[in-house]
């Protein structure tokens, strides 16, 4: 079992590719800009699912992203950088 971040798994790819490796028996944690979106996606997924605050647009929100997640886990297996970020001029 593999410790499993997925970046922007809140809808889309990153949504599914969170749920297929939480039915395959790892331990995932679904990162979204905001916990109040969604927040019932994890409670009906039977496995070990988890949400975790990551604003990848903002440095200060991957820094404590980070830092939560450290306090949580001891290793982070994978990383699966899906979000997007937009940077308009």
């Amino acid at each position: 079992m593999s410790t499993i971040l997925v970046t922007g798994a809140t809808r889309g790819i990153g949504r599914e590719v969170a749920r297929e490796l939480v039915n395959q028996g790892h331990n995932v944690y679904f990162g979204t800009r905001d916990l109040a979106v969604d927040t019932e996606l994890v409670d009906d997924i039977e496995g070990i699912a988890h949400w975790l605050a990551i604003d990848t647009s903002n440095s200060d929100s991957i820094r404590a992203a980070a830092e939560r997640f450290g306090e949580l886990e001891s290793q982070l297996d994978i990383l699966i950088n899906n979000a997007g970020i937009s940077i308009l001029n």
